[in-house]
């Protein structure tokens, strides 16, 4: 409609996938959580609110999920750490378990798939990596 309200039938459809989108995003599946915001604006273009959803998602390098406890954020942080100076072992070791957790976190896959073919782990590693091209293909 002109005034950026939705017919009352469209209501239920654009409350539930809103809730759906902000469910990911709870949980860490920040790429899920993009494509349900990207098929609101495509229905409803004007949404601020999956506009603004979307626009915080992008705008998050790297894809890191909000840590739902503080033991997941420090282990999330020294993960991180250790990727980024490639202590392949720490990666390994933390890698699982986050995965766990968060199993839709590209950059978790990617990070361990970078550490086990470090370790020679070919077969492992090509599985997280294919898995983290698949949930982010820009990753």
């Amino acid at each position: 409609m002109p005034d950026g309200t939705l017919p009352a039938e469209d209501a239920p459809s654009l409350r539930g996938l809103m809730r759906r989108a902000a469910g990911l995003e709870r949980r860490g599946a920040f790429d899920a959580a993009s494509v349900v915001y990207r098929d609101v604006l495509r229905r409803f273009p004007g949404n601020t609110r999956a506009r603004a959803g979307l626009t915080a998602i992008e705008a998050t390098p790297p894809r890191l999920p909000r840590a739902r406890t503080a033991k997941d954020s420090v282990a999330l942080a020294a993960l991180v750490a250790a990727s980024k100076a490639r202590r392949h072992d720490e990666v390994i070791a933390l890698a699982p378990a986050l995965i766990e957790a968060y199993p839709d976190t590209a950059l978790l896959h990617s990070a361990y798939g970078a550490a086990l073919s470090a370790q020679g782990r070919g077969g492992e590693a090509l599985r997280h990596l294919r898995h983290a091209f698949r949930l982010r293909p820009d990753h």
